[in-house]
């Protein structure tokens, strides 16, 4: 499979051969290094990477409660509970206590594991996100039990992970995750730890193994690159910057910018939104570029006015899919994945990313959802404003390149789903939502993508969650839009080419009619889907048309499937008509078809990756 991978690149991408022999030389010469046990240490001086200081006194509280927790071993925000903080296993899988083996890196075999165990669930942990909290929770009160923890963390993570063995070396994007918290964290203790102490040199050879790593094992292969790409080279900025003395910093440093620059270009369509259509993993890319666009800056470094500008463009995207409650939507796969916490936000939360980036772009129609700005993650970066975006809302709007459109008035929001799978047709993050949508009416979630669940732990479950009977659509015979290979979890078969044919939105109504090929070789059909909404109603008329070809299969099972929230009660459904409540809000829905048979059904939501709830489905 690799091996035609990289014929693939070779042929399609000839001119990068020098770079990609290269990368592979780089790569093996590490590996013989780490097998030889011939890894050079490098004790330099380590630099705070940008200074946070006064936390604001209504940020403590909650800061401190969670960086409580994590010393009782209760790490919710990656839903892990370890009974002894002081004695963390950091190879284990807490959840099945599944022991991964330390073998050198590249011999990882991450699919060699019992059922049920998820290899994220060991490197959530060694992300090392809580020395974040506790680093914030000694700035807010100089209790010296929370730097002794930080200490305490690093160094048993240090002492327990050889440098290139085990499954914490086996992912450079991991590396990298880890290397951007650990310089995050030191940079609010350095100044508060005596000189002479030895933490500072540990660090700093921490620092530069990290950087060795993730330079010599880039997540790069031209066609292909993704979100761990950036990673790699955000992680990289966070490492140079930390130990600017180091012979490599420059260069690294350098490297990373560069790519960077280079790759927010190539990953980033044109409406903003990233290429590989997941809208969490677009939190992800946006979250990591937002980070380190500040602290670049805090160092006397920045991104060229081009790339700012696409970065503006992924805030847009951002403000333009937000609920009117504040969260998003999960439009292809959610892992729940972060760069950095540094304030504890409901999984869904991406408005922190749109207060950070009305800063930093002084532009507060970025984040223009009439809400207030909570001045969370921005007061911990000394950053002040003084916006009013009372009498501001986003209206309807349309992300044609990614395939994204939304209705809104003052008092609802329906979004659709129609357009790519992403990562250039590979569709590694995809869902078979093919003309699906999610309905929220006054704050209050009706219709809901139920989310993604796991990966690697259960197939099963990953195939159940990206299904097209897992989403608010229609499907036939049981097929799927786009084919689910078997023996690949992350990939779907390129076969829907969802399109958007007419789209208008004016004061009164919009209109958007889109249509999907995804079962025509299948069945001999296409799906067209008609939405018109009526803003001064708040009404949706909703026409979905099969459209049959002469040598279609005579038997054909329609269906559709309307995804509850887990708020949502049924309260009757009789005479094709259904009503639903959520907390005192109420949605009538009235079937027009004659022959069509209505009920409820049993389904699961997953808010949270590795989090799964009973919901409903129509």
């Amino acid at each position: 499979m690799k091996i035609k991978k990289y014929l693939n690149v070779l042929l399609s991408h000839p001119e990068q051969v020098p770079n990609l022999i290269h990368k592979k030389l780089l790569k093996r010469k590490y590996q013989l290094c780490i097998k030889n046990n011939k890894i050079n240490q490098e004790y330099t001086s380590t630099s705070e990477i940008l200074s946070i200081e006064n936390v604001p006194k209504y940020e403590n509280t909650q800061i401190v409660k969670q960086a409580d927790e994590i010393l009782k071993g209760n790490l919710d925000f990656i839903g892990l509970k370890i009974d002894n903080v002081d004695n963390i296993d950091w190879n284990t899988d807490y959840k099945t206590f599944f022991n991964w083996e330390k073998t050198l890196y590249s011999k990882m075999d991450l699919y060699n594991k019992p059922e049920n165990c998820d290899v994220k669930t060991t490197w959530e942990l060694n992300r090392l996100h809580q020395l974040v909290t506790l680093a914030l929770a000694w700035n807010a009160t100089k209790d010296d039990i929370y730097i002794t923890n930080i200490i305490s963390q690093i160094s048993s993570w240090e002492k327990q992970n050889k440098v290139g063995f085990g499954v914490n070396w086996s992912c450079a994007m991991e590396v990298a995750i880890r290397a951007a918290n650990i310089a995050f964290a030191y940079s609010m203790i350095l100044k508060d730890i005596p000189p002479n102490n030895s933490f500072h040199k540990q660090v700093s050879n921490l620092m530069y193994q990290h950087g060795k790593y993730i330079y010599s094992n880039l997540e790069w292969l031209p066609g292909h690159n993704g979100n761990h790409y950036l990673s790699n080279l955000c992680g990289l900025v966070f490492v140079s910057l930390s130990i600017p003395e180091s012979k490599q910093s420059k260069k690294w440093l350098d490297f990373s910018i560069k790519q960077l620059e280079k790759e927010i270009k190539i990953q980033t369509l044109d409406d903003g939104a990233n290429f590989e259509g997941s809208i969490s993993y677009h939190r992800l890319v946006l979250e990591m570029l937002l980070y380190t666009t500040i602290v670049l800056e805090r160092n006397g470094f920045n991104f060229s006015a081009e790339t700012m500008l696409i970065i503006k463009k992924m805030l847009n995207y951002t403000s333009g899919y937000i609920k009117p409650n504040g969260l998003a939507p999960q439009i292809g796969d959610n892992d729940s994945g972060r760069f950095l916490i540094l304030y504890p936000h409901h999984p869904l939360d991406h408005l922190y990313v749109l207060e950070l980036g009305s800063v930093i772009f002084n532009d507060i129609k970025l984040n223009n959802l009439q809400m207030p700005l909570r001045n969370q993650e921005n007061a911990l970066f000394n950053i002040n404003y003084d916006l009013d975006h009372s009498k501001m809302y986003r209206t309807s709007e349309c992300f044609r390149d990614v395939g994204i459109y939304v209705m809104r008035n003052q008092n609802a929001y329906l979004l659709i789903s129609s357009g790519i799978i992403g990562q250039n047709g590979n569709g590694g993050h995809g869902h078979n939502d093919k003309l699906s949508i999610e309905l929220n009416i006054k704050g209050k979630d009706f219709f809901v993508d139920p989310g993604t669940y796991v990966y690697t732990s259960n197939v099963v479950w990953r195939n159940y969650f990206r299904s097209t009977t897992s989403h608010n659509t229609i499907s036939l015979n049981n097929l799927e839009q786009n084919e689910i290979p078997k023996n690949n979890i992350f990939k779907l078969n390129n076969e829907s080419n969802a399109k958007c044919e007419e789209w208008n939105t004016s004061n009164n109504s919009d209109v958007f009619v889109g249509s999907h090929l995804g079962f025509k070789d299948k069945a001999g059909v296409t799906h067209k889907r008609k939405i018109v909404f009526n803003k001064r109603e708040t009404s949706w008329k909703i026409n979905d048309e099969i459209i049959c070809e002469e040598n279609m299969s005579e038997a054909n099972n329609i269906s559709g499937h309307l995804i509850l929230s887990p708020e949502v009660e049924v309260i009757s459904i009789r005479d094709n008509k259904v009503q639903l409540e959520n907390s005192g809000v109420n949605v009538y829905l009235k079937f027009r078809s004659k022959n069509i048979k209505l009920g409820v059904r049993e389904h699961w939501y997953s808010p949270n990756y590795g989090e799964k709830v009973k919901t409903k489905a129509i």
